[in-house]
């Protein structure tokens, strides 16, 4: 949720919401308060899925095979990148 208001745009909608809820705005709050929330919701399953995207390269990254130079012995092995250190 504090990712989300970061976007200004959001920040925008929230106020209108809250407007709308109070006497100085005329009409109907509900629609303004299911709009601000709709856009929450689909921004927060859009911001969901590119994370686990994101975890899924990740572990993929993470476990291709590297060679690693072993000095002493003279010879490449082959480990997964999670292996590695500097």
């Amino acid at each position: 949720l504090y990712q989300q208001f970061h976007r200004v745009a959001n920040l925008y909608f929230v106020l209108v919401a809250v407007l709308a809820c109070t006497p100085l705005w005329q009409g109907r709050w509900e629609s303004k308060v299911i709009t601000v929330l709709s856009i929450l919701l689909a921004q927060a399953l859009k911001d969901g899925h590119e994370d686990l995207k994101r975890r899924k390269d990740d572990r993929e990254e993470n476990a291709r095979l590297s060679s690693l130079y072993i000095p002493n012995l003279h010879v490449f092995e082959d480990l997964p990148w999670k292996s590695c250190t500097v």
